[in-house]
């Protein structure tokens, strides 16, 4: 039923972005695609996915899960090949199930994978919050204000949640805060204060470096917006981007759609408007930008077979 209703809400978001979308327009604009800057943008997604997985091995070593970047990157592909056919938390659970498969440690692994998911929303909030404080879009002088107040409140929220002596008071607090909304948030809320206990008191040093890998992610990931927003013809100053692909990115982990479908189009559609850019070019960067995933998925697919074809292989030997 909640795959159905994902399905419904992803045709209705596209069918109202299309309705909006002269197909002659749409087609010329598709024909001046700039595909240098499409293979520079490919190219970035390949680099910051590994950086990701750099991050999460670093994050798995705290937890004495011992993986190589390649064995992360490999099933984060395959995790996005899989995101395609089950979005959601399906998706999630194979790549927990290939790196549980290779640590034989499902439970660190899956701690480690919150605290690695909590690390990149955080630090994707916080760019975007400065982002939309420089951009100010509504012309808004209380949009610089709030977001400047947010930032600095998600900073110290998540200095109080790692920190050894403020972490119990945090919970506490969280606990009550979580109280009159259902059980699956109060559970939710439960399950997220556990995992991140083994990440509490781990050093300044792991850190600062797991900042530092989430924050050169996001500026190549955001690169990849500016290539893939000059393929298209899209001139926007970069903080604009910034913003724009922040949220993008946050409401993409409401799981209301398929593969963010229609969230991240009407999203661009909308936004980009505000700065006189027509529908079908921020449409046709919506679509550059959802090739990334496809490129991923591709990897992924290769990863797959290649390792089908390896355990058949020890398979027919282990027969023989």
């Amino acid at each position: 039923m909640k795959f159905l209703i994902r399905i419904i809400i992803t045709a209705l978001l596209l069918g109202l972005v299309l309705s909006r979308i002269d197909r002659k327009s749409l087609q010329d604009a598709a024909q001046s695609i700039k595909w240098e800057y499409v293979f520079i943008l490919w190219m970035l997604t390949v680099i910051v996915f590994w950086v990701m997985a750099l991050r999460m091995r670093l994050i798995l070593a705290i937890q004495k899960c011992d993986v190589t970047t390649f064995d992360v990157f490999r099933a984060s592909t395959i995790t996005n090949l899989y995101s395609l056919i089950m979005p959601g938390f399906l998706s999630t659970g194979v790549k927990w199930y290939i790196l549980k498969r290779q640590t034989g440690k499902g439970s660190k692994v899956l701690s480690s994978m919150v605290y690695n998911q909590a690390a990149d929303i955080t630090i994707r909030v916080f760019i975007g919050l400065f982002a939309l404080l420089v951009a100010n879009p509504f012309r808004n002088r209380a949009i610089p204000a709030v977001a400047a107040a947010l930032a600095i409140l998600l900073a110290l929220a998540w200095g109080i949640l790692i920190g050894k002596r403020t972490s119990a008071k945090a919970g506490i607090i969280a606990r009550f805060v979580a109280s009159p909304f259902p059980v699956k948030v109060r559970q939710a809320v439960d399950r997220f204060l556990g995992q991140l206990k083994a990440f509490q008191g781990t050093g300044l040093h792991f850190y600062l470096t797991i900042i530092a890998l989430t924050a050169i992610a996001t500026i190549l990931g955001i690169a990849t917006w500016v290539y893939g927003a000059k393929a298209v013809g899209i001139d926007v100053p970069v903080t604009v981007l910034v913003w724009v692909s922040s949220a993008v990115f946050i409401l993409g982990r409401i799981p209301i759609s398929i593969a963010n479908f229609g969230v991240r189009e009407i999203s661009l559609v909308e936004s980009l408007a505000l700065y006189g850019v027509e529908a079908p070019t921020a449409l046709l960067l919506s679509f550059l930008i959802f090739s990334r995933m496809l490129l991923l998925a591709t990897i992924g697919a290769a990863f797959q077979i290649t390792w089908a074809i390896g355990s058949r292989k020890s398979k027919s030997m282990s027969v023989d």
